[in-house]
């Protein structure tokens, strides 16, 4: 299942906010509202999937489904969405969310939130296809900056259809936004150097994956073999030695 936690603000939908498309107005007004009774049913469904009753928020979100239409359906589908992502029901939430992304009718906000949650259902449920055209349009057209998680999903994306230089583009991104460097990022980035066989940029994410985890061997040897491939024995020799000291 995929971390997708929804905010009963969101899943609301009841303010302004900034706009999804470069195209679009960023500060663009949001004026429609929920009716009284839809708006009850959202909440409690809402208060549901915080306590876990996820089972609850669908069947009274799919009851609603068919007496709503525009913005309160999009706003229905969204939050039903989330119902099955809590029960792994990814394929139905596909769905849903994609019919609420058709009908463009929720304020920009939770509009760009939907369209990357349904560019990660996509890309986990093998369409990565898909999910790499939608991912690529948020990235590109969100009025806010993505976060870090984005970036490396379109990363991951890109290296399993062996596009590893736009991946290593992602993943420098991603790496940009942290505070810390993630190892598995780092794991991630290398493996692309190593695929598009720059030995000196391999070397330096080893480097670095040595300050992260210096406990850990393989990094050390790894780090040796690189040096050995660009013909520095010296340096290769002097890492292993550093390794016996470790």
């Amino acid at each position: 299942m995929i971390n997708i936690r929804p905010t009963l603000s969101l899943l609301l939908c009841l303010a302004a906010a900034p706009a999804l498309a470069q195209s679009v107005d960023c500060d663009r007004p949001h004026n429609q509202s929920l009716s009284e009774a839809t708006f009850r049913v959202v909440e409690r469904a809402s208060q549901e999937l915080g306590d876990d009753k996820a089972s609850q928020a669908e069947t009274r979100l799919e009851a609603l489904l068919g007496r709503v239409r525009g913005y309160e359906r999009a706003v229905v589908l969204q939050t039903l969405g989330y119902a099955y992502i809590s029960q792994n029901k990814d394929a139905a939430a596909l769905r849903v969310f994609r019919e609420a992304l058709e009908l463009d009718a929720l304020p920009v906000q939770p509009q760009q939130q939907l369209l990357y949650n349904t560019a990660q259902l996509l890309i986990s449920g093998g369409d990565s296809a898909a999910g790499v055209a939608l991912l690529e349009r948020y990235l590109r057209e969100a009025c806010e900056a993505p976060p870090a998680e984005a970036h490396m999903l379109l990363a991951v994306a890109y290296t399993e259809q062996r596009n590893y230089r736009p991946a290593l583009t992602q993943v420098d991104l991603a790496l940009g936004k942290l505070r810390e460097p993630r190892e598995s990022w780092l794991q991630l980035k290398m493996g692309l150097h190593y695929e598009l066989r720059e030995w000196p940029r391999v070397a330096e994410v080893l480097v670095r994956l040595i300050n992260l985890a210096p406990s850990k061997p393989d990094y050390w040897n790894q780090l040796s073999g690189v040096f050995f491939e660009l013909r520095r024995q010296q340096e290769a020799l002097a890492v292993l030695a550093l390794l016996q000291l470790v």
